[in-house]
């Protein structure tokens, strides 16, 4: 039912394949289940030809901010720590990079000025 549900934002899609094209391999690390995911990336195929890799939750033993998840990414994908571009929109998003000490975006959808980043962007803004 939650992929009947959800959605992905609008720009998701032009700006995977922005980065693809550009190179990089594209990792998702949810709070949501494992079983959900796949059936939102199912219900999207134009979304789903980009992820290398996906975590759910209940791949985990920590969830979010726990830096598990991205730990495991860096390994299955054998991408390097400093190579890591983690972007997010949530504390725990935030949480998660600072403890896996890879790099942050903040995507503010939320006007969340509790997040201590420098700057507050939009998801286009990282192919700029």
């Amino acid at each position: 039912a939650f992929a009947k549900y959800a959605k992905f934002y609008p720009e998701i899609e032009y700006v995977f394949d922005r980065i693809v094209e550009n190179g990089a391999k594209i990792a998702l690390f949810t709070n949501r289940n494992a079983h959900d995911i796949q059936a939102l990336l199912d219900a999207n195929p134009n979304i789903k030809k980009n992820i290398c890799f996906f975590v759910g939750s209940d791949m985990v033993q920590n969830k979010k901010p726990d830096p598990e998840g991205i730990n495991i990414c860096s390994e299955k994908l054998n991408v390097a720590k400093k190579d890591i571009l983690y972007v997010g929109d949530s504390p725990c998003d935030y949480g998660a990079a600072n403890a896996a000490n890879v790099d942050f975006y903040y995507v503010d959808r939320y006007k969340n000025r509790a997040i201590p980043v420098k700057e507050h962007a939009t998801i286009e803004d990282i192919l700029n």
